[in-house]
């Protein structure tokens, strides 16, 4: 990353909806520090899910399993990326 920002990784949020949906989150870096906190993420996503954790809130509104499946697929081939990185 740039030398002149030591805060190469940055998640933020906001009030606004975005794309239809209520709530997004959206994450910028310049650099491959953001792999270890997405592996993380992906990881207890997907042992959550295994275990239904609060899956049955998320299916009462209309998010089905298949909606979770595709969320970490993207963010996984956001990591091939990120780790593809030279």
């Amino acid at each position: 990353y740039v030398t002149w920002n030591d805060d190469p990784f940055m998640a933020c949020r906001g009030g606004q909806a975005f794309g239809g949906y209520e709530r997004s989150v959206s994450v910028l870096s310049n650099s491959q520090s953001i792999v270890p906190p997405l592996e993380r993420l992906v990881s207890r996503g997907h042992a959550m899910l295994v275990s239904r954790a609060y899956v049955y809130q998320y299916l009462r509104h209309g998010i089905e399993i298949e909606d979770f499946n595709c969320a970490f697929s993207q963010l996984e081939q956001a990591l091939v990326n990120y780790k593809g990185l030279r």
